[in-house]
């Protein structure tokens, strides 16, 4: 297939070539509803013999292209010294971005209607929409920029009847001081929106991108510009989302605030979580030093006989898991809180006692 490789005929990444195929499966799908061709060419049935898919892509986050809290913050600070007002623009849209998980788009639809901005403390955002760039071939009305829903949901509409999602996002308060003092300088839209160019139109896609690659080019070291690191826009979502992870927030509630769903949270984010593997090679080699932890079974029992230790039963008050109520363990002193437990005999497999 042509587009399974580049112009240059190197072969195309898995997931290039999975979008592409996904699209035009659907385009020739559309071709066979409207009796225009027999049966979709790229159907199952229909693959040459010998024909494999390429692999699935690998979804993991790349933890190198991640800033640290305090590197993210000084980036978006940076914006203030670029330009006369092209950076100062941006330096709240760069923040939404960060410190609330939103996707470009959704920044460049937010209208000041939907914040709410105290003067201390933190706030809240509530998105509905998305502003893509689409291109003018492409919109209904012309322009280059097609009103839409939230990604993945359905599509929000004005003076539409029906009930659109949305979503409500926390603004921690350095969020918010940062957009009281754009909407003090800057204003809002006839339409309500907070971020517009200065000419009042909507903001291209180039023009954030440019004015970031300023910023990395005035924060990073000569080093630093030669790697991934914060190599673009959309690594602030990413940062923001690794951010709220390792500040213990719950996986569904960050899935809820950066708008998808846990199981695209976990593969996507599972390698940027810091600070886990020391903590648990630290338990892993406190169990390999115990002396008294052999295999699971009569090996365990014998040797606890054997050291002095006996075998209490496991009642409610002293294990509260439904999982291991009623069950008999090792009841020894100096044990972990983690008991595994096996009902031998039983047919059933180990748990453990959480």
């Amino acid at each position: 297939m042509p587009w399974r490789a580049k112009l240059d005929g190197s072969p195309a990444s898995p997931s290039y070539f999975s979008r592409r195929r996904r699209v035009v499966y659907r385009a020739l799908g559309y071709a066979v509803r409207k009796k225009r061709l027999g049966a979709n060419p790229l159907s199952t049935a229909a693959h040459p013999e010998g024909w494999t898919p390429s692999e699935a892509p690998d979804d993991a986050l790349d933890y190198r292209t991640i800033g640290s809290p305090e590197l993210v913050e000084s980036m978006i600070e940076t914006c203030r010294a670029l330009g006369t007002t092209q950076g100062a623009r941006f330096r709240a849209f760069y923040g939404c971005m960060y410190f609330s998980m939103m996707r470009p788009s959704e920044v460049a639809a937010l209208t000041l209607s939907a914040c709410e901005l105290p003067e201390d403390g933190w706030g809240w955002l509530t998105i509905a929409d998305a502003s893509t760039t689409a291109g003018r071939a492409y919109t209904d009305d012309g322009q280059t920029h097609e009103h839409r829903g939230l990604k993945g949901r359905t599509r929000g509409r004005p003076n539409s009847r029906a009930r659109r999602p949305s979503r409500r996002i926390p603004a921690p308060p350095e969020l918010v001081a940062m957009l009281r003092e754009h909407v003090a300088r800057f204003g809002a839209g006839p339409d309500g929106r907070i971020f517009r160019s200065e000419r009042g139109n909507p903001i291209q896609a180039s023009t954030w991108w440019q004015v970031w690659q300023k910023v990395r080019a005035a924060s990073l070291s000569p080093g630093q510009l030669d790697g991934p690191l914060m190599n673009q826009p959309y690594c602030l979502r990413h940062a923001g989302v690794t951010r709220r992870l390792n500040e213990g927030v719950d996986e569904a509630t960050v899935a809820a605030w950066a708008g998808h769903s846990v199981e695209v949270l976990r593969r996507i984010y599972h390698h940027s979580v810091g600070g886990q593997d020391e903590i648990l090679i630290a338990r892993m080699d406190a169990h390999r030093r115990r002396s008294l932890w052999g295999r699971i079974g009569d090996g365990i029992r014998h040797r606890a006989a054997s050291a002095g230790f006996a075998r209490h039963p496991l009642t409610p008050p002293r294990f509260g898991s439904p999982q291991v109520r009623g069950r008999s363990a090792l009841v020894m002193s100096g044990a972990p809180s983690r008991i595994r437990t096996c009902a031998h005999g039983s047919g059933e497999p180990c748990s453990a006692g959480l």
